[in-house]
């Protein structure tokens, strides 16, 4: 239970952070 509990933040973390790095990607190139 408690490994569920700490997988399952850790993956909603870095579902953000993918999607964060996906925006900063776009707006750096239409930026240049």
């Amino acid at each position: 239970m408690r490994r569920e509990r700490l997988i399952r933040p850790t993956v909603l973390c870095s579902d953000l952070v993918g999607l964060i790095r996906r925006v900063s990607v776009a707006s750096g190139k239409k930026q240049q």
